[in-house]
Formats: C-alpha cells, sequence, structure tokens
C-alpha cells in the first residue's frame, strides 16, 4: 500500500511539473491551456482525422440571425449551425480528414508542409481564447521536431506562428487569420496558407450538389454527374507578371460557394484577396470541397535560386453567408456576394446606370505601332474614318452608341497620332458625337506601356530577379498576321504622374471619358526602388481612378472587380469559362448576377466569336450588351473585322439584343436556371423573365414556346 500511495505521489509531481512547463509559454491572462494526451510522435496519423460527430465535445460560444457557433475545445474544430434548415457545417467533416489550418513554406531545402493538427495540436502547441462572439486559436507550428516539443525556435528554424479568429457578426461567420515568422528566417516563404480548408466538405452528391466557382463568368461543378475526380484552380486577379507564373485560370473576384442537400453558403474573401487561389474538388466517389488559399510571400525559382519577397503582415479574412431552403441557389449565392462586395464598399451603394435603351458597344482601332524598334504606325481608322461609321450605324436607327477609340495615343504619352487627324479631326468627331449624344472613350493603358527598351528599362516595375516585369499581347484576332507587342508596367510613381498629365491635356479634347484598357484584368507587384507588394499596387490603381473619373466616365475592359466602383462601363465581361463544359461542369452567370444593375455591362466582340449566333443568345441570357470590334481599313485585317464586313451584323444582333434586354440595365438578375437541355431562363429584380432556347428545334416550357435559336421575354403583368 506504501509503495502504490508513493507511486501515486510520483506521478502527481510529474503531473504539476508537466503543468508548470506548459504554463511558461501559456501564459496570457484568460487563455484557457490544451494538452493532448499523445503527442509523442512528431506527425501521427491519426491526429488528422480527428473529427466530432453530431455535436460530441462542442461547446456553443454564439449565435446570430440564423447561425450558431460550436468549438471543440480537445481538437481545435469549429462548426457552424443553420438553425432554418438544421444543418451542421463541420471545418473537419468526419471521414474527410484535414485541418483547420494547413501552410506551405518554401525554402532552399525544398517545400515543407505544416498543419495544425499534426504540428501544432499533437505536441499542445496551442492555445484558446474567447473573444466577443467566438473564439482566437493559435498554433505553433516547427519543421524542427526538438524545436517543436521546447516551444523555441533558433534563428535558422523554419517556425511560423497561426493566429485565427472565428466569430460571427450581423448574421454571418467571419473567419480571420494572421501569421508571424517565430524564428526571423528569411530564407524561407509562406507559399500556401488556407483556413478551413475542408469546411463543408461532403460525399455522396446528390444531384443537385454542387460548387460555384469563379471561372470566367462562373460555373457550377456538379459532382454527381462526374466519372473522375476533378480539381479546378483560379487565381484571384490572374498571374503576377513579376513573380512565378501558375497554371492557376483567372477569377475576377474573389467569391466562391458550395450546396450540399438544402442548405449552401458562400464565401467572400475579405481580405487578402489579391494573394489568394480558388481550388475546388469535385468527387463522385469521394469528398467534395472548395477553399482559399493564400501565397503570403511573393516567390520566385530561377536557376536554381530561390527568391522569397517579404511575408504578407496583414490579415487575411472569409465572411461565410448561409442560405437553406429555395434560397440555395447559385443566384442567391450571388446576391450574397453581391451584398458582401457593398458592405466593403468594393461595389457602390447605389447603381449607377442610368440608360434610356440598351447601349451598342463598338471597339475601333486608330493606328497600331509598326515594329518595338522602329518608327512609324499603321493606320486603321482616323478620325474622320471613325466619324462616318458612327453616321452610318446611327442612320441604321441605333441612337445609344458606346464608342471605344483605341490607338489614339503616341506609344507612353499622352500625345495623339498625327496620322489620325489630330486635335482639328478629333474635335469633329466629338462635336458630332455630343450632338447626337454617342459617348467617345478614348483608350488608355494606366499601368502599362508598349516597350522599346531592353533590359535598361528604367521606367518599368521590376521583377523579383529585378529585370523589367512585361507581358506580350497578340493581337490575332483583328488581324490576319500576329501583332504581338511587349508590355512592360509602370511605376507607382509613374503611373501617378502619367494619370494626372493625361487629364490635364486631354482636357479640352471633349471625349466622355476613358476606357482603362489593362488595369481591369492585370495586377502586379513592383520590385523596382518604390516596390509594392500586390495588394499595395491595387491599392495604387483604384486611387487613380477617382481622379480619371471626374474628368469624366470611366469604362474598364476586363472586370476585376476592385475596379468597379468608380467606373460607369464593363466591356468584355468574361462570358463562358476556362474549363471545358459538361453535364458535370456548367456556366452560369456568377459574375453577371453580382454585377448587374450596379453599371452597364458588354460582352466581348461579337463579330470575333466563332459561333456569332450563340453569342448574341449568350447576351440576351445573361443580360450583357452587344460589342463589336472593328477596323475601317488596313493592311492584314480580318476579314471580320472590317466594319463594311459586319455592319448588317452589327444591326441586326443590336436590334434583337435591345428588344430582349430593352429597360433590363439597370435591374438585378434575381434568378438563373437551366428549365431543359439548351433551355435557360433569366430572371430580373423587376419579375421579367427571359427564355433562351439553343436548341434546333423548338421547345416548350410551362407553356412557353421558345423557337430553334430564339428567345422569348414575358413581362411582369
Amino acid at each position: 500500500m506504501k509503495r502504490f500511495n508513493k507511486a501515486i505521489r510520483i506521478m502527481c509531481l510529474l503531473l504539476v511539473v508537466c503543468l508548470a512547463l506548459t504554463a511558461v509559454f501559456f501564459r496570457d491572462n484568460g487563455v484557457n491551456v490544451i494538452s493532448q494526451k499523445d503527442g509523442g510522435s512528431f506527425a501521427p496519423e491519426t491526429v488528422s482525422e480527428l473529427h466530432s460527430s453530431a455535436l460530441d465535445g462542442f461547446e456553443k460560444l454564439a449565435s446570430s440571425g440564423f447561425i450558431e457557433l460550436y468549438f471543440n475545445k480537445e481538437t481545435s474544430e469549429v462548426a457552424v449551425k443553420e438553425t432554418t434548415a438544421g444543418k451542421m457545417w463541420y471545418s473537419m467533416p468526419q471521414g474527410a480528414g484535414g485541418s483547420a489550418v494547413t501552410m506551405q513554406v518554401e525554402a532552399n531545402d525544398g517545400t515543407h508542409y505544416f498543419n495544425s493538427q499534426d504540428s501544432s495540436v499533437a505536441f499542445s502547441s496551442w492555445k484558446y481564447e474567447l473573444i466577443e462572439n467566438g473564439v482566437k486559436v493559435s498554433y505553433r507550428m516547427f519543421e524542427n521536431k526538438t524545436a517543436a516539443l521546447k516551444s523555441a525556435a533558433s534563428p535558422n528554424d523554419i517556425a511560423f506562428s497561426v493566429s485565427v479568429f472565428y466569430y460571427l457578426k450581423d448574421g454571418s461567420f467571419f473567419v480571420s487569420a494572421q501569421v508571424q515568422n517565430l524564428s526571423g528566417n528569411t530564407k524561407c516563404c509562406v507559399s500556401d496558407l488556407s483556413v478551413l480548408p475542408y469546411f463543408g466538405a461532403f460525399s455522396s452528391p446528390d444531384s443537385g450538389d454542387f460548387l460555384l466557382l469563379p471561372d470566367g463568368c462562373g460555373a457550377a461543378a456538379y459532382p454527381a454527374h462526374s466519372d473522375s475526380r476533378r480539381e479546378y484552380c483560379f487565381k484571384v486577379y490572374g498571374d503576377d507578371y513579376s513573380v512565378t507564373r501558375t497554371d492557376a485560370e483567372q477569377a475576377v473576384m474573389g467569391a466562391f460557394a458550395l450546396k450540399n442537400k438544402q442548405s449552401a453558403y458562400a464565401v467572400i474573401i475579405d481580405s487578402g484577396e489579391e494573394f489568394a487561389e480558388i481550388r475546388a474538388v469535385a468527387d463522385k466517389n469521394s469528398f467534395s470541397y472548395v477553399s482559399a488559399h493564400f501565397a503570403l510571400s511573393d516567390i520566385s525559382k530561377k536557376d536554381g535560386s530561390l527568391y522569397c519577397g517579404e511575408l504578407y503582415g496583414d490579415t487575411v479574412e472569409l465572411c461565410y453567408k448561409f442560405l437553406s431552403g429555395d434560397s440555395a441557389s447559385y443566384s442567391e449565392l450571388a446576391s450574397s456576394c453581391r451584398e458582401q462586395f457593398i458592405r466593403n464598399g468594393v461595389l457602390p451603394a447605389a447603381a449607377s446606370v442610368s440608360e434610356e435603351s440598351t447601349p451598342l458597344y463598338i471597339t475601333l482601332t486608330g493606328a497600331v505601332k509598326k515594329s518595338a524598334w522602329l518608327p512609324g504606325y499603321d493606320e486603321y481608322t482616323n478620325f474622320s474614318q471613325a466619324l462616318d461609321i458612327l453616321k452610318r450605324i446611327k442612320s441604321k436607327g441605333i441612337d445609344n452608341i458606346k464608342l471605344r477609340y483605341k490607338g489614339a495615343f503616341k506609344n507612353n504619352s499622352k500625345a495623339l497620332i498625327g496620322s489620325l487627324g489630330g486635335e482639328k479631326k478629333l474635335k469633329e468627331l466629338t462635336d458630332y458625337t455630343r450632338s447626337q449624344n454617342i459617348s467617345v472613350y478614348l483608350d488608355v493603358n494606366t499601368v502599362s506601356y508598349v516597350s522599346f527598351l531592353g533590359r535598361a528599362d528604367y521606367f518599368a516595375a521590376r521583377s523579383m530577379q529585378k529585370l523589367p516585369s512585361y507581358y506580350i499581347l497578340n493581337e490575332t484576332s483583328l488581324f490576319k498576321n500576329t501583332v504581338s507587342q511587349k508590355y512592360r508596367f509602370r511605376t507607382g510613381e509613374s503611373a501617378d504622374s502619367f494619370a494626372s498629365d493625361l487629364i490635364s491635356k486631354t482636357a479640352d479634347y471633349s471625349v466622355d471619358g476613358f476606357c482603362v484598357g489593362d488595369a481591369g484584368n492585370i495586377l502586379v507587384s513592383d520590385y523596382s526602388a518604390d516596390s509594392m507588394m500586390r495588394d499595395e499596387s491595387k491599392e495604387s490603381y483604384v486611387t487613380r481612378l477617382p481622379a480619371l473619373s471626374n474628368a469624366g466616365n470611366v469604362m474598364i475592359d476586363g472586370a476585376n472587380i476592385y475596379m468597379i466602383k468608380n467606373s460607369t462601363d464593363v466591356i468584355n465581361i468574361p462570358m463562358t469559362t476556362a474549363y471545358e463544359q459538361s453535364a458535370a461542369y456548367v456556366r452560369v452567370p456568377f459574375v453577371q448576377s453580382v454585377l448587374h444593375g450596379m453599371l452597364t455591362l458588354a460582352g466581348s466582340p461579337l463579330n470575333l466569336e466563332r459561333d456569332y449566333e450563340t453569342a448574341v443568345l449568350n447576351c440576351i441570357e445573361y443580360g450583357v450588351c452587344p460589342s463589336f470590334s472593328a477596323v475601317y481599313s488596313g493592311k492584314n485585317a480580318q476579314n471580320n473585322a472590317l466594319l463594311d464586313n459586319i455592319i448588317n451584323d452589327v444591326v441586326g444582333s443590336y436590334e434583337q439584343v435591345s428588344q430582349a434586354l430593352a429597360g433590363l440595365e439597370g435591374e438585378r438578375i434575381t434568378s438563373h436556371s437551366q428549365q431543359k437541355s439548351g433551355v435557360f431562363c433569366t430572371t430580373y429584380s423587376n419579375s421579367t423573365r427571359i427564355y433562351v432556347n439553343y436548341n434546333d428545334e423548338p421547345v416548350s416550357v410551362g407553356g412557353v414556346s421558345i423557337e430553334a435559336g430564339g428567345y422569348i421575354r414575358i413581362n411582369q403583368s
């Protein structure tokens, strides 16, 4: 008996010592300390499989609107209950495994992988703290096993802390995270951080379950309709030409969604979207999920060397909005994204559309530089020819015309190309357009320019290797031969001065505004003397718009959403998807449903599409205005780019689209759905419905007959 009591005393003493040592690290007042019982191995396979069924082990922390937040103090899991439908959304769904946080770090010796469960919870190297309407969870992750057990890092270690905040506000669930380098080791980069990467993952999909993805105009991936596992990846705002290229397709906004059974949620990246990729897995035979991943450091690899940028010091944040029942549709999910973008100030609080009739957008190309190394320009449409074109279109009864005039300025300057007719002929053009209520936008590149210099281009933004950043633009659609131009990027300071000079030197041109031809499609960092990370570049792009909008209206080429707020028009809004469409991957108007009614939208030039008739129907289905791109004449111009060859198509398609969309420019898209194979219905906020039939035969839907390759509009009676 004495031996037994002695053993008990020894065990208690050891327990007290362990708790005391643990408390050395967790000294914060009011912080609960959690110790995992079994932390002997560095990466136990069982840890990442921790999960709870139902609400076992979870404690309710907060409620807001129709959702409740739960937390598991043993595993660091969170769960959200949508009370209307009783749906539980788990951060680590049963059977899916996963971790609350995953992180990937690049170093000279390779890639290092961490996750919150195996790299932190397994070593009791984590803590939580209750906050207002939620919880803060802090993880410490160490590449070195000894350092992990000691919870201390040496200067050469790869060690990071990740602080994650989960909380409810205004009926939404918010998740934010911030990363800190614990060792100060600058020879490693955080290439991938994801919080709740498996949140809401589901298996055994129903036919109506989908992942809503920002692929071009938008896509719904249906796992139940796919025979194999499919993976998708989208880089928000596209590649950064100052760092390593990726294989991801471009997304014009940081938003996505998921539907399972009768419930769904939309996710909006409130902060850090400039560094985000949206990744999705659709798998009929296993789990399907979608999540955001953040490259918190710019990384470039070249000639065996690894270039690491600074660690993004700000917080990344996600907003989850939950819907159920009839509201769990991709149209309603898009509306939830729209609402959050308005709350964040990304979109204006009030719509700016005031069109009396559907606009016709026409892009005319004035002149193109012959060569990057030689002087002179090839002329395609001078100001007098542009005037003639507008008169001819106007005579066909088209009153609302918006002209985008490309190639008016000499390269990297605010001076007009003399061969186009100079200020005198431009004034003749604008005098006519003002008398006829036609809008003229001069095309400008605010952040890039055609470069004629080589490596010693001192005006260019720099890559991580300190070389001028660039991209290649091929004008193959207008011309029979490939017309390629190399574009550099202006530094922030030179871009600001360019915009200021542009406004002052064009004040007497009497144009209605400018079309920004680059910043709606491109976002780059700059590693020159006045270096800017990608988020700083975005703010630099955006701050120039108010000055341009004060000088006139601003049209944006492309739909990167941060450029929208101070704009009146978007041209070349995505109308299709990058990934191949199928029964398991369906094109939907995700982007259009977010933006429609906020400003006037136009698609890509109809005359340059391979299937002209289908492209016209796409405009009607998605509620976007018709657009054409043409030249008056010139060498090597494509036949379908010459105005004389397409003017009848311009008039005919405009009449068709304008009749379908008349009066809808300022209305929101409230519903979009497939009625039958090849038949779609779009509903607007004024209850107008438009049915489009892509089939070669007439189709009847609910008593409504739609002719082959046609549409029908039904107004609210």
